[in-house]
């Protein structure tokens, strides 16, 4: 009985931890997103997941996002994944569960990759 009553305590309460990591996830979301913007690439907000998926068509070759990937992380050192693996070809997926750090530093490099290819078209 006793440890019953343990447990619905915890299914009630959340640790105050809980808040804390919600907000620097949302922070980190927001970050990326304000880079994206200032990338110039398009997005549907993402709401309950770790993940935003950038529209990077303007930038694909005939291989789609599986190729723009492969050029990113031999160019750039950033591995990001294919949107096709997810049914979103010429999209890509970028994680926000990083440090603050590490989003700056892939925002750095992602718009350094963009920024040649602009100069290609």
């Amino acid at each position: 009985a006793v440890s019953m009553a343990a447990f619905e305590a915890v299914l009630r309460e959340e640790p105050p931890e809980v808040e804390a990591m919600r907000a620097e996830y949302a922070a980190r979301r927001e970050l990326l997103l304000a880079g994206l913007t200032r990338l110039g690439l398009e997005f549907v907000r993402p709401d309950g997941a770790f993940y935003a998926f950038p529209d990077v068509r303007p930038y694909c070759d005939e291989r789609g996002a599986a190729g723009f990937c492969e050029d990113l992380l031999d160019e750039v050192g950033l591995a990001l994944v294919p949107g096709d693996a997810f049914c979103l070809d010429g999209y890509v997926r970028l994680s926000y569960a990083l440090s603050v750090e590490r989003v700056e530093e892939a925002l750095v490099r992602l718009g350094r990759f963009l920024e040649k290819r602009r100069a290609k078209v």
